[in-house]
């Protein structure tokens, strides 16, 4: 996976609230985000990497010290690119 990962830029988010939901237009598949997943969504600019978006997630979000949030960023990363959400 990429250091510092990027989303397509030919999705179409439309946000809902809190969350958003996302539009393929190349096999139109739509893909519903809750908070968290968004917050990280609008950071895969290609400039933040794994570390920028754990310290911007702990400033953002009452997240307790010892959890481990990489993990957790890397897993929804891991799905992103599953499905074929990163450029």
């Amino acid at each position: 996976m990429n250091t510092n990962p990027k989303s397509r830029n030919d999705l179409i988010c439309k946000k809902l609230g809190d969350e958003a939901m996302l539009y393929d237009p190349t096999n139109e598949n739509v893909h519903v985000l809750n908070t968290t997943s968004l917050f990280i969504w609008n950071l895969l600019d290609g400039k933040n990497n794994l570390s920028d978006i754990e310290k911007k997630m702990r400033e953002n979000f009452t997240i307790s010290p010892d959890v481990n949030l990489l993990s957790d960023i890397t897993k929804t990363l891991s799905d992103f690119q599953g499905k074929g959400l990163l450029g």
